[in-house]
């Protein structure tokens, strides 16, 4: 699943910004960013200049169909397997919000944080499950407060799209 992804550094006036396009997703990240596909994953990682900053997506190609009902039942089995994948890597200690879920048109998305209190840990995770793909988008960063944080999560997963019709 793996492809060369596209990943360009702008000037916007004093704020930089990398694009990232890939085969079925793309992401627009604040400041400079560097990333790589992880082939034991199946994932692709990006890191902030200072390392504090984190976004790792995940992406699955559907092979039901695109009616809503098979979108919302990959949607759910998506969604338990993310949040389980987090606790599991996060340790007893990790704490993870009940999830915003919404629908849009042929497409099923969710949001829910998560706090990992002995490193300082914060996480925002996007899940968008459309007729084509499950893609996570998953923002991790260290050392913000939570006001900080909320602000800074509304500009890293500000601009994602998932591969769609």
């Amino acid at each position: 699943m793996a492809s060369l992804a596209s990943v360009v550094c702008l000037a916007a006036g004093a704020q930089d910004q990398t694009v990232i396009t890939e085969d079925l997703f793309s992401l627009s990240l604040p400041g400079k960013w560097r990333g790589t596909y992880d082939r034991a994953s199946d994932s692709w990682q990006y890191r902030s200049a200072d390392g504090r900053e984190s976004v790792t997506v995940g992406i699955l190609r559907r092979t039901a169909g695109p009616d809503l009902s098979s979108i919302k039942e990959d949607f759910r089995a998506y969604l338990q397997a993310r949040r389980k994948s987090e606790l599991d890597l996060g340790g007893p200690k990790v704490r993870l919000s009940e999830p915003e879920v919404q629908e849009r048109g042929a497409a099923v998305l969710a949001r829910y944080s998560g706090f990992e209190p002995r490193d300082n840990r914060r996480t925002l995770t996007r899940i968008i499950v459309n007729e084509l793909a499950a893609g996570s988008f998953y923002y991790e960063a260290l050392g913000f407060t939570q006001e900080a944080f909320d602000t800074r999560a509304k500009v890293v997963l500000g601009k994602v799209g998932l591969i769609g019709k």
